[in-house]
């Protein structure tokens, strides 16, 4: 953890993180559950339930945002990558992409 301390126990070293609300937490505070490392019998019952933390809540810090470019980046560039290589790969022509937009607008 870094020496970061606990945030019940500031003089107590913390040794997890709250698995729903993200707090530093020592040995005495953790209570282990089968879903994980809870700081409260409170952020258990929430973290079960669903609800969000501190900062979790829907596309928390663009997360979701993040994957969708990363995944559009990646569909651009399998494109771009068929396009190019479709004359050393022949089989690769009917899924050339490109060549069928330009076709239709061709038209």
């Amino acid at each position: 953890m870094g020496g970061r301390s606990c945030h019940r126990h500031p003089d107590a070293t913390a040794g997890a993180v709250c698995r729903h609300c993200t707090r530093p937490m020592c040995v005495s505070c953790t209570m282990v559950t089968p879903a994980g490392m809870f700081c409260s019998p409170e952020c258990g019952l929430l973290h079960r339930e669903g609800v969000a933390g501190p900062g979790k809540g829907k596309n928390a810090g663009g997360q979701g945002a993040k994957i969708a470019i990363l995944v559009l980046l990646a569909l651009v560039f399998g494109v771009m990558a068929i396009h190019l290589l479709k004359k050393r790969v022949p089989a690769l022509e009917r899924w050339d992409l490109i060549e069928r937009v330009k076709g239709v607008s061709g038209e």
